[in-house]
């Protein structure tokens, strides 16, 4: 299965991924970014993501504890599971490779950094990285720490982009 999921979000467009996405049971809001090397998990019903959230590389989510697998063993119980939602606000940007495990709750206007496991609820307007992801600093505070850094090139085309930082960079990147 996982081959033929792989083929198809190679060559599906964006638009019939995230329609893709919607009939796997996942529920999401408008103006959300999802890579298609996102994972999300064997539950993906159990997971409920706002409005314009951007989902880089290798985004994993757990819903489920997989270790159950020894406990079912121990117990015979085989038919024990151990699931939990994971809920994603408005406005949030997941780095790449990241992380987020059963039951966690992401509030609005947040950023998780790469690399990141989070394990534990993430309140409204803050950075978090790490792993365990750590609280960092609010978002007012890191546009605070970067806000000189910051320059106006989203929009520009790839060659004009280029070019300013390759020129912004020249000592640098000799």
């Amino acid at each position: 299965m996982d081959y033929i999921l792989k083929f198809i979000t190679k060559v599906m467009p964006q638009n019939k991924y995230q329609i893709f996405l919607r009939k796997s049971g996942l529920k999401f809001g408008n103006n959300c970014d999802f890579y298609k090397s996102v994972k999300f998990g064997t539950e993906p019903w159990l997971i409920k993501i706002g409005d314009h959230v951007r989902l880089t590389h290798n985004v994993n989510f757990i819903t489920h504890d997989g270790s159950l697998w020894v406990v079912r063993e121990m117990l015979s119980k085989h038919e024990l599971d151990l699931l939990k939602p994971i809920i994603i606000g408005d406005n949030v940007f997941v780095g790449w490779n990241s992380t987020i495990m059963p039951g966690v709750k992401i509030g609005n206007n947040v950023i998780v950094g790469c690399n990141s496991t989070v394990t534990k609820d993430i309140p409204d307007n803050q950075v978090w990285a790490g792993t365990p992801a750590k609280f960092l600093m609010t978002v007012d505070e890191y546009v605070l720490k970067h806000i000189n850094n910051f320059q106006n090139t989203h929009l520009m085309k790839e060659e004009e982009k280029r070019a300013y930082y390759e020129n912004k960079f020249r000592e640098e990147l000799k």
